[in-house]
């Protein structure tokens, strides 16, 4: 099993949209939306904004995701797990104890000098920091890109550089 963590201290940097283009792309594949404050990559998965924690759903889009805040579901089954989730105590230790590779989006600027520090932390995994060009005039990432399943050109240059790293 191969663990992936998409995470970043702030927000609208692409977490979500990587980590759903991500599922969408890799085989056999398990979402783990673990967002404590929006559950947004399950809602833009399965169009439900009212997850149960930890339970496992198929997703419009073919893979399996789930919210999961406390209840941790079993893992043992996919060949690949994308966590999509802003650092907290639980996904900061979850994250050293059991990912692979570590995919740190930022939108530049001073989120720069922050996303080296979250990269130095966590130094023994494989980290892939990567300047998101998704943004939108210091915006974020808007809504209606959060998926690109049906715009491919829109994500495929951030895909194409993070599965070369992969």
């Amino acid at each position: 099993m191969h663990i992936i963590a998409v995470t970043n201290r702030k927000g609208g940097v692409g977490k979500t949209t990587i980590a759903m283009n991500l599922a969408y792309h890799l085989k056999d594949c398990f979402l783990m939306d673990m967002d404590d404050d929006q559950a947004d990559a399950y809602y833009y998965s399965t169009g439900d904004d009212n997850p149960i924690d930890g339970k496992i759903v198929k997703s419009k889009y073919g893979y399996d995701v789930a919210w999961v805040h406390r209840r941790f579901p079993p893992l043992n089954k996919y060949e690949n797990v994308v966590i999509d989730g802003r650092p907290s105590a639980f996904v900061n230790s979850l994250i050293k104890k059991n990912a692979d590779t570590v995919i740190i989006p930022y939108g530049g600027g001073i989120d720069k000098r922050m996303t080296d520090m979250l990269a130095k932390q966590l130094s023994d995994k494989k980290v892939i920091v990567i300047q998101n060009m998704l943004r939108s005039k210091g915006k974020g990432v808007p809504y209606n890109t959060k998926f690109h399943k049906m715009n491919p050109k829109v994500t495929s240059g951030l895909l194409k550089s993070i599965y070369n790293e992969l």
